[in-house]
This record gives C-alpha cells, structure tokens and sequence, in this order.
C-alpha cells in the first residue's frame, strides 16, 4: 500500500502510495514517514525535501484525508525542504488541493513537474 525510501544524493524522501486505505494504514504510514523524516534529520543538518507518487492511489474517504491534514502537520516542521505531490487524476489532484495548505507542498499532474518544482526550476 505504501513504499517510504530516502535517496541521500538527492536528499529526497521518496513516498508510493497505491489503493483505498482504512484508517489504521493512514496511522501506520504516518508514524512510519514521520520516523523516517526524523531519522534523516538527526543523520544530517542538510535541507531535504519529499517526492510522493500517487499515481495509483485513488480519492480517499474523509477519514483518510482528515488523516493526512494531520500527518502534514507533524511534517512541515521536520521536512526542511519543499514537499511534492503527483496525482494523476484530476478529482485527485483537487482532494491533495484542497487538504494540503502549507505553502511549501505542492500538487502536480506529473513527475517532470514535481520534480523541477523541488530543484527549482518550474
């Protein structure tokens, strides 16, 4: 359901996120990223930044959502960079809009476009 992985030469945390979830998967995804931006932290004193694809990862219930408002909010102070969201569909890209405020995550239709938005050049 969800893949977290840290490319220390881009400084990038990688996140995969497929299917529905219930509301205990958004709660052992959430610890599970939240340890990991925390780890990288402690590692270094370099800004690092995160990448999440969700292709494959429909609209969530409301739950779920209210779960990564939460989420969000434990990670703006922990991700010192920018914080990047790819969803393909529109209605996707319309629910990440609208749940994630903090002005240093942005939505995007693709990879390209998200990942020119992390090193600056979108």
């Amino acid at each position: 359901m969800y893949d977290i992985r840290f490319d220390e030469d881009q400084r990038l945390i990688l996140l995969k996120l497929e299917g529905f979830w219930h509301p205990e998967t958004i709660a052992d995804f959430s610890a599970a990223l939240v340890s990991k931006a925390k780890e990288v932290g402690r590692r270094s004193s370099r800004p690092f930044s995160m990448l999440s694809d969700g292709t494959n990862f429909p609209v969530q219930s409301a739950m779920v959502a209210t779960g990564f408002v939460d989420l969000m909010n434990q990670l703006s102070p922990i991700v010192t960079g920018r914080m990047a969201i790819v969803a393909s569909s529109t209605l996707n890209r319309m629910q990440a809009q609208r749940i994630f405020t903090d002005p240093k995550i942005e939505v995007f239709a693709t990879r390209e476009e998200a990942t020119a938005w992390l090193e600056g050049t979108y």
